[in-house]
């Protein structure tokens, strides 16, 4: 058992809040910094589901990758995504502390790129110049043969389809995970990497790449999960002592 206070104090002395991006709402949205805590919960997204696995199995602390809370107030909360009110007053009668880790965690040397990168198979991975969320790796194979290794690697519920220009070899590969911003992906152009894997890309910006002739797998958010895994594992490593219990 510890407190609230010394967990985050060590996350974020390892993903510090100032690495956030502006628009962030990485921290502690729920919760009181004095609590002792036992049990927690990590998962990508707070959903009803989760929330009441938790109540089930009695977690004091949840952690989440994407902000349960992103709006400035509750209301814009709530207009955005109105599911979110059960669960916000469910919180506050259940007293479960709530804190996210987000873009602090993805911009870090082994932020949630690297991870998928390294659940792929890969052991050289590299940084980006001038690139903040991306990594590239080596790869000698055809688009399809990516794609299978991906799906076979990264389990998803969903999956989406390829979008190349031709099915070439290919020999660099760059990863973003999350949501590929059009000016990364042509940041990873002018490195020569001219396949890309991420998620949730504009109209827009494929119009850009087909243009560009910027090969693309485009995959689930849902892949982003890697980051339950690497935080379970850090937890787990950290609190040995304490016998905090991280599912």
């Amino acid at each position: 058992m510890i407190k609230i206070n010394k967990l985050i104090s060590f996350l974020e002395r390892k993903f510090p809040l100032s690495k956030q991006e502006e628009w962030d709402k990485s921290g502690l949205h729920y919760g009181s910094f004095k609590k002792n805590i036992n049990k927690i919960l990590v998962v990508l997204d707070l959903t009803k589901k989760k929330y009441d696995y938790a109540i089930s199995n009695q977690v004091d602390f949840i952690i989440t990758h994407h902000p349960f809370r992103w709006e400035e107030n509750l209301e814009e909360d709530i207009k955005k995504a109105p599911y979110k009110l059960k669960i916000h007053n469910r919180i506050l009668n259940n007293n479960i502390g709530i804190y996210s880790i987000h873009t602090n965690f993805d911009s870090s040397s082994k932020g949630t790129s690297y991870l998928l990168a390294k659940k792929m198979g890969f052991n050289k991975i590299f940084p980006i110049k001038n690139s903040k969320y991306s990594v590239m790796v080596e790869y000698n194979g055809s688009l399809d043969d990516l794609k299978k290794l991906f799906f076979k690697k990264i389990k998803l519920y969903s999956k989406k389809e390829l979008n190349f220009t031709k099915n070439k070899p290919i020999k660099k590969v760059g990863i973003i995970a999350g949501s590929g911003k059009i000016e990364e992906i042509l940041e990873l152009k002018k490195n020569n990497i001219k396949t890309i894997i991420t998620s949730d890309v504009k109209w827009s910006d494929l119009l850009t790449m087909n243009n560009e002739k910027i090969n693309l797998l485009l995959v689930s958010h849902e892949s982003e999960n890697v980051f339950v895994d690497n935080i379970k594992k850090i937890l787990k490593n950290k609190f040995k002592k304490e016998k905090l219990k991280v599912i």
